[in-house]
């Protein structure tokens, strides 16, 4: 059964014949944007917010493009090594070096820059052509030029100037050797294994390499021989000569 009604028509606006009938909501749309909402209920508060758009900028900004064209340079051009100034470099400091590479750090002050000279030169071999003075005539030789480089060619008054000379010249053969073994991972874990490795097969890889300098033959055997590196110079399983 329905419930009645306690309002009289006329209270609420409508005549006798449209009491009872069905209601209809009649909107206004000529403002855009109203809202139909009900009392208590905020829309700005349970609306869902329209998301932000922000335009991204993916070269980024002209300082950014300039560090990254600078990268982009330094990446593509090979960096000009610069050897370090041995011979300002403290006694202690060319000690420390000296026995890194193996060598006694007991020879002079002289001898030790020799010796780190060496060494970096054989790690940084200088290009065949270098670009800066590619096509460039070399000056005049005068008398005061030769004069020069007589007295820059003259040899120094230093007992171990020999001594540095060799060890400058082991130094640079031991960086060469140790590029060549390391440089080849299956024949390094040989190696580490504790494989003899036959010495023709040393002296087949230290040509490959280009290692040319006087000597080095025996400088091969010496670093094996420091590194503890197994070798052979003859056939294991051939028969033996009599004596």
């Amino acid at each position: 059964m329905g419930e009645v009604s306690s309002v009289a028509p006329s209270e609420a606006g409508v005549s006798e014949d449209d009491w009872g009938a069905d209601a209809t909501l009649v909107w206004d749309g000529a403002v855009e944007g109203d809202y139909l909402h009900s009392d208590g209920f905020d829309h700005d508060e349970y609306s869902e917010e329209e998301p932000e758009y922000h335009d991204i900028d993916l070269i980024g900004s002209d300082d950014e493009g300039e560090q990254a064209d600078d990268g982009a340079e330094t990446a593509s051009t090979p960096a000009t090594a610069t050897m370090p100034d041995y011979k300002s470099w403290d006694t202690a400091k060319l000690q420390k070096l000296a026995k890194q590479y193996g060598y006694r750090p007991d020879l002079s002050h002289a001898a030790m820059v020799k010796v780190a000279t060496g060494v970096w030169l054989a790690l940084h071999p200088p290009s065949a052509s270098s670009p800066r003075t590619k096509g460039k005539a070399k000056p005049a030789a005068t008398p005061q030029r030769r004069a020069t480089k007589k007295q820059a060619a003259a040899p120094p008054d230093v007992d171990d100037a020999d001594v540095g000379s060799t060890a400058a010249t082991n130094a640079a053969l031991d960086a060469q050797f140790h590029a060549m073994i390391i440089g080849d991972k299956a024949f390094w874990l040989r190696i580490l294994r504790y494989e003899p490795i036959s010495f023709d097969e040393m002296v087949s890889r230290a040509n490959v390499a280009g290692i040319k300098t006087r000597g080095w033959k025996n400088r091969l055997k010496r670093f094996l021989d420091l590194k503890g590196i197994i070798y052979y110079t003859a056939d294991p399983t051939g028969p033996r000569r009599r004596r």
